[in-house]
């Protein structure tokens, strides 16, 4: 006589396992999407490509103080895109108005020359009182990135995005401020 077989060849699988498996075949197919996404985005992106995106040329006709005053010669030298003129005027002036020193900042960033446009954007940004301190913060902001001083520019930021009134808040968002994050990674 046979001994008792404990053994059943086909058992009927527990009816939670294969559930589990899907699940977690799906779970672990999201996590690898999801992480080959972060990666692509982390080694495509550059200062640059950021600093395009965000960069709006300064349009003359924007400007907060009033139409009937004189234009100076860098008004003029920025008003025809010849921001090199726009640079040597400025350097050849003693004293700047809030202005200038605004187009003369615009005018380093326009001919890739960010860290020089830092020094009068900077003196226009700490101005509380300047017409042109909202424009002089979010043209620092671009000019710290642009010139890879992360740190700086992600200080710039968050002071822009937490002013109510600020004239640029809304544009650097959250999303922005993690990708200035992972270029300081980089």
């Amino acid at each position: 006589m046979k001994a008792a077989s404990y053994h059943r060849p086909f058992a009927k699988r527990s009816s939670f396992r294969l559930p589990f498996r899907y699940v977690l075949s799906a779970v672990t197919i999201v996590l690898l999407v999801y992480f080959g996404v972060q990666f692509s985005r982390f080694y495509q992106l550059s200062p640059d490509n950021l600093y395009k995106e965000l960069y709006r040329p300064y349009p003359l006709l924007q400007s907060p103080i009033g139409k009937y005053q004189q234009a100076s010669r860098i008004e003029d030298f920025y008003g025809k895109s010849s921001y090199d003129s726009v640079i040597r005027t400025a350097k050849l002036q003693v004293l700047l108005s809030d202005k200038e020193a605004l187009l003369t900042g615009i005018a380093y960033l326009e001919t890739a020359d960010a860290f020089w446009a830092i020094a009068p954007l900077k003196k226009l940004a700490a101005s509380g009182s300047s017409p042109f301190h909202d424009v002089g913060e979010y043209y620092l902001a671009l000019a710290y990135l642009k010139n890879s001083d992360y740190d700086d520019a992600l200080t710039v930021i968050q002071q822009i995005r937490n002013q109510a009134n600020h004239q640029y808040r809304g544009t650097f968002s959250e999303e922005l401020m993690d990708e200035v994050k992972m270029l300081k990674w980089r």
